[in-house]
Order: C-alpha cells, then sequence, then structure tokens
C-alpha cells in the first residue's frame, strides 16, 4: 500500500505540478489548519530559502537509502508519518510511546518548526 502511495504521488505530482501539495495532500492541510492557530509574527517565512536542492536531496535519500540497506531513513522523519500518529497518540499507546522516543520528538519538531510554525503551514511544501 504504501508503495502505491508514494507512485500516486509522484504521478500527482508529474502530471498535475505542485497540485497535490498546495490542494490535496491531507497531512498538508493539517498542519495548515495547525498554522492558523499560531500568531503571524512567530511564523518563519520559508521563501528566501532555495528549495530544489532540498527536495531533490531527500528524494534521494528516500530513493536510495533502502537500496544500499540503511532502511527507509526518510520516512522516519517523514510528516507522512507524523501527523497521523500524533492524532491517534490519545486513542493509542503506540502512538504515545512513539513521541516519547528520540525520532519521534525529531519528527515532532520538524513538523512544528517545517510546518505550523512556517507562513501557510506548508513549510514542506511551498518553500521555493
Amino acid at each position: 500500500m504504501g508503495v502505491a502511495l508514494v507512485v500516486g504521488i509522484v504521478a500527482s505530482t508529474f502530471f498535475f505540478g505542485r497540485y497535490w501539495c498546495s490542494h490535496l495532500c491531507p497531512v498538508g492541510g493539517a498542519m495548515e489548519v495547525g498554522g492558523r492557530l499560531v500568531p503571524r509574527q512567530l511564523q518563519i517565512d520559508y521563501k528566501h530559502i532555495p528549495a530544489s536542492s532540498i527536495r531533490y536531496g531527500y528524494l534521494l535519500v528516500y530513493l536510495v537509502a533502502p537500496a544500499i540497506g540503511i532502511g527507509s531513513l526518510c520516512c522516519n522523519y517523514c510528516n507522512f508519518a507524523a501527523i497521523p500518529r500524533l492524532f491517534g497518540a490519545a486513542f493509542s499507546e503506540a502512538d504515545m510511546a512513539y513521541f516519547l522516543r528520540g525520532a519521534g520528538l525529531v519528527n515532532l519538531g520538524l513538523v512544528a518548526v517545517l510546518g505550523v510554525f512556517a507562513v501557510g503551514g506548508r513549510g514542506y511544501c511551498s518553500i521555493s
């Protein structure tokens, strides 16, 4: 199912550009709603960061890391892993335990800094 999701995201991005990030992504939408709760003066503007190298570097690690045997490194720190677990933490001890581990704390910090505290709530997707 995960492979089908990745193929679907890559295909929609290929055919529709950034439509996935700007309109369809439920994770980005959750961070955008959370970002509306943060006062404007506390938000971080990422529009001056040239993100192409960061995006392509992340994609390269995402594709190469499992191939060389170091596991799904990017998935451990992906907002697609954090947001569902964040909502599930109130109902599941396993999801709550995830955020008490080092990887979960780092992931929660990334969601906060690159999501909720980003201008527009989509720092992951909207930096150019």
